[in-house]
């Protein structure tokens, strides 16, 4: 065995370093009250004021909304009453805290030192008390205009619907130029194991940007399969879910590939330096 077929052998066990295992999971969701675009399956409805679009396929699992203004008059969406309601539990747009009511105290000390070594300590305290408030949230929409913002995070509540024990039905997925073997569950919006209802709260200003009356726009969605899927590149998966606004979905990857490549190329170096001349092996 010549030093040339020896690094060309081990070069070619080296290559599962480069590679690892990973597995994608998917939900596609379905609406009960809006429309799919064609183009790119993102969610859309309106009216003659508010529409709405949703996008499920955000990276990060969260919710892309948009809220456009079709009048004359400018909008405000408030989203301080406004909430997104998984399986019925209920996640704010906003953190909540928006006052902090109590005394807020302060203390100073400060140290005099004199030329004959002695010094003087002073303390000067201070307070208040009250209430103090932060501005509400809320997006400031202007006539004739639209305005966006991502919200919540999915990617745990799907991940939970694929339990250790998940089976599904065997199936294939097209992804760009072929087919994957892919497991599937199917569910209807009765027997749907992951509901979300958007609740938005908005209302018209008048001439001094002031609400005139509040409206709710409530939106109704639901899981209508759920994909796990094999033996495609994450880059390939990524691709594929930029282009589908319905699906929120993740990778996860294990070293498995990594660590079975490392074995290999540690016997193929020990099969080579047995079969080489002493001298080659130094």
């Amino acid at each position: 065995m010549t030093i040339l077929i020896r690094q060309r052998w081990i070069a070619m066990l080296i290559l599962p370093l480069f590679f690892s295992c990973s597995t994608h999971y998917l939900a596609t969701m379905q609406s009960l009250d809006m429309e799919k675009n064609e183009t790119d399956s993102t969610f859309y409805s309106g009216t003659d004021t508010l529409g709405m679009s949703y996008a499920f396929n955000n990276q990060d699992g969260s919710v892309r909304i948009r809220f456009e203004n079709y009048t004359e008059q400018p909008m405000m969406v408030d989203l301080s009453k406004s909430a997104l309601i998984v399986n019925g539990r209920s996640y704010g747009f906003i953190d909540g805290k928006s006052f902090v009511q109590g005394r807020l105290g302060a203390q100073a000390t400060t140290i005099d030192l004199s030329n004959n070594g002695s010094f003087q300590e002073s303390t000067i305290r201070g307070g208040y008390s009250g209430t103090i408030y932060k501005d509400e949230d809320a997006i400031f929409i202007p006539a004739k205009s639209f305005a966006e913002g991502s919200y919540l995070g999915m990617h745990t509540d799907v991940r939970h619907l694929f339990k250790e024990n998940f089976e599904g039905k065997k199936s294939q997925i097209f992804i760009e130029t072929a087919y994957f073997p892919a497991k599937f569950m199917e569910y209807n919006a009765v027997n749907s194991p992951l509901k979300l209802r958007s609740h938005i709260s908005y209302a018209m200003l008048d001439r001094e940007n002031k609400p005139l009356h509040h409206a709710i726009n409530v939106q109704n969605f639901y899981t209508s399969n759920i994909t796990r899927i094999r033996d495609v590149g994450s880059k390939s998966f990524r691709r594929m879910l930029d282009t589908r606004s319905d699906m929120s979905g993740f990778s996860e990857t294990s070293n498995t590939g990594a660590v079975v490549g490392t074995v290999l190329v540690l016997g193929a170096i020990g099969v080579a330096a047995a079969l080489l001349p002493t001298e080659e092996v130094q």
